[in-house]
């Protein structure tokens, strides 16, 4: 399963990341992408899924 982290910059913004590990097993390796925006942020989570965490 993929994750959305988001997180409070100092100027006020918000940074938000999808966390996700390779073929979706605690086996894999740790994967992350950063975003800007919070609708970018859901539609990556739901490819990232979608291709089976790879």
């Amino acid at each position: 399963m993929a994750t959305i982290n988001q997180r409070k910059l100092a100027g006020g913004g918000i940074r938000y990341r999808v966390k996700w590990r390779l073929g979706g097993t605690h086996d894999g390796a740790p994967q992350s992408e950063p975003f800007g925006t919070e609708a970018g942020v859901h539609t990556f989570k739901l490819h990232v899924e979608a291709a089976c965490h790879q």
